[in-house]
């Protein structure tokens, strides 16, 4: 349904399957877990196969190691290389359901959505010549989601766009210079109370990556609470509809 309300407003949807618990990427728990990942994707892939070229389909959502040392890093070689096994599945499994889904742009993404230079290096496309790799982007991280980092940001300040600099140039070095097109399907910056310098920030991501064709979509959680109270991301007002 509510895919349905989106593509009526021609508008783009990607489904993904998100926070789950169970997606561990070790080799010790392979099985397991391709077998319930092949399941859902092939239930969702055969339902929505005559939908157009409005709806894509995600493999996975920041894919890692949670409650370790390495959750947030860049994670391990094993982690990687089921990660990559994982996402060569997905393809193989919405391709061959046939209907839309053989013309379908599918996203995959690297260990936890990162954009490590070691996550991005080490992501393996399968063959297939409509793919678009996934990140996300939430840097500097001082500033953009540290509940107690800073709340200034300027583009004018070296250390405040050098990461994001250093990112463009990887995503070019490794993705949009081959061909490969590349979506951050979650950026932005929490609420400190600071609209004017995150207004200025956004505005520097977006049109950094559009240099490259690179799509940003902002993470909107629903909710404008400060940092205190948890992640204010949130840009829509669903009670007011503002």
């Amino acid at each position: 349904e509510d895919i349905d309300y989106a593509i009526d407003n021609n508008t783009y949807v990607i489904i993904n399957i998100h926070h789950e618990e169970w997606l561990v990427p070790l080799n010790a728990d392979y099985e397991f877990v391709s077998d319930k990942f092949s399941k859902i994707w092939n239930q969702i892939a055969e339902f929505f196969k005559n939908y157009d070229e409005h709806l894509l389909f995600q493999s996975m959502n920041e894919p890692r190691l949670k409650g370790t040392d390495i959750e947030w890093t860049d994670g391990s070689q094993e982690a990687r290389d089921i990660i990559n096994k994982l996402n060569a599945r997905f393809v193989s499994i919405v391709r061959s359901t046939g209907g839309n889904n053989k013309l379908r742009h599918l996203i995959i993404t690297g260990y936890c959505s990162s954009i490590h230079e070691n996550v991005l290096r080490n992501i393996l496309l399968p063959e297939d010549d409509k793919l678009i790799v996934s990140t996300h982007v939430y840097k500097p991280y001082e500033f953009s989601l540290k509940s107690d980092g800073t709340d200034i940001w300027n583009n004018d300040t070296p250390a405040d766009i050098d990461e994001i600099i250093q990112i463009y140039n990887n995503f070019k070095h490794y993705f949009t210079d081959k061909g490969i097109p590349v979506i951050i399907d979650e950026c932005g910056n929490v609420n400190k109370s600071n609209i004017h310098a995150r207004s200025k920030h956004i505005g520097y991501l977006v049109n950094t990556f559009k240099k490259l064709n690179i799509p940003c979509i902002w993470w909107d959680n629903g909710t404008t609470c400060l940092p205190s109270e948890g992640e204010g991301f949130g840009l829509l007002n669903r009670k007011t509809l503002k």
